[in-house]
């Protein structure tokens, strides 16, 4: 029989739907007005609002997916319809968990379509819902746990919406923090049947000795499990969590890329140092003269050098590039300013390996949008 409590009330139901026995005042009742049906056994036993319910088993040669209800008003079951009841199908002896107002399932036993009356592991892998408020199944997920937990409900207990499974080992199920985890027993005994006992949080078994006699005992469920042997997922992981791995690595990817780049880009900066000697009017690299550059870029470096903190009109080089050109008109002068600014960039973008883009800083004037300015992108160390 299945045991319900209902507003702290005990209640023993009939294995396969039917006879509901109250437990009160150290008195058995029966308080139905049915009879056995033989319908659902292996069910699942449900309690929410106040109400027993029984979902799926096995009876009549059929298996169910059927949601009967107990009612406390008529003492009579009632079928209970579901919305969507075809999405799982009809089984017995499947695990679950219900976590207020929704009922987890999964694994169990299924008819066998190849032939008559037989029937089957259920390997769909899935993990369903049952929202006892809209009555309504959603999929949940798809379990990667080995077919053995599942294929047999023998040794199986349920703890604080945690499902166990007793056998040479005690197999820990959480959906809800996806994990499954195994267990050494503390002092292992050969267990063929148990019982949790929630109130005292005690485990009661029987076990089978070496000299094959069966013996009764109780002890404490904290001193029954041992020390953890593994943990695995519960869920496999889906496609979609796939995808935001690899998504997510590439943006990490992208990211450490930027901030190496970035950093590497500032260690050049900071470290690849030009010094400008105002006595000698030279230009020098790790002690080295910077010799390179033609009469006119070094010219042009030396009055961006003395103005290195600001931004300049880039008109205010076109002085220096029409020097030698005076009888040149302004476009030929801007060309020849824009030729002059290419070269420089160049030679000082192979000399502090930078990108000649990184070279100068170019923009637009805030007042005059028409009008660009310009200055170093780099430190230029005056002595």
């Amino acid at each position: 029989m299945h045991p319900v409590l209902v507003n702290q009330q005990s209640y023993l139901v009939d294995a396969g739907c039917g006879p509901v026995v109250e437990f009160k005042n150290n008195t058995f009742a029966r308080i139905d007005n049915s009879f056995r049906y033989r319908n659902q056994y292996d069910a699942v036993p449900i309690q929410y609002n106040n109400t027993i319910y029984l979902w799926g088993g096995y009876g009549i040669f059929t298996l169910k997916n059927i949601l009967t209800r107990y009612s406390f008003d008529t003492h009579e079951w009632n079928i209970t319809p579901i919305k969507n009841r075809e999405l799982v199908h009809e089984r017995s002896r499947m695990l679950y968990v219900q976590k207020d107002s929704l009922l987890y399932l999964f694994g169990g036993i299924g008819m066998d379509s190849n032939q008559f009356l037989n029937t089957i592991p259920i390997t769909d892998h899935t993990v369903y819902a049952l929202n006892l408020q809209t009555m309504i199944w959603k999929e949940k997920g798809q379990y990667a746990i080995s077919k053995d937990i599942i294929e047999t409900k023998d040794n199986i207990f349920y703890k604080d919406h945690l499902i166990y499974k007793v056998s040479r080992k005690i197999t820990e199920i959480d959906l809800f923090n996806n994990s499954v985890t195994t267990y050494k027993f503390a002092n292992y005994k050969d267990v063929k049947s148990i019982v949790y006992h929630p109130k005292t949080k005690r485990v009661s078994y029987v076990y089978l000795t070496s000299k094959n006699e069966r013996i009764v005992f109780s002890e404490p469920f904290k001193t029954f499990k041992g020390a953890i042997i593994s943990s695995t997922p519960f869920y496999k992981p889906t496609t979609y969590t796939y995808i935001f791995k690899y998504v997510g690595a590439i943006l990490l990817f992208i990211v450490l890329t930027a901030i190496s780049y970035k950093a590497i880009k500032g260690y050049r900066l900071k470290n690849n140092v030009l010094r400008y000697s105002k006595a000698r009017k030279q230009f020098y690299y790790h002690n080295n003269v910077f010799t390179t550059l033609s009469p006119q870029q070094k010219e042009i470096l030396i009055y961006l050098t003395k103005n290195q903190e600001q931004y300049m009109l880039l008109s205010a080089i076109d002085d220096i590039a029409l020097n030698g050109h005076e009888n040149e008109n302004h476009a030929t002068t801007i060309k020849r300013r824009e030729t002059l600014l290419k070269e420089l960039s160049t030679e000082l973008g192979m000399l502090l390996s930078l990108n000649k883009n990184e070279v100068f800083v170019i923009r637009r004037n805030s007042l005059d949008k028409r009008v660009k300015e310009m200055k170093l992108n780099f430190i230029v160390k005056i002595t």
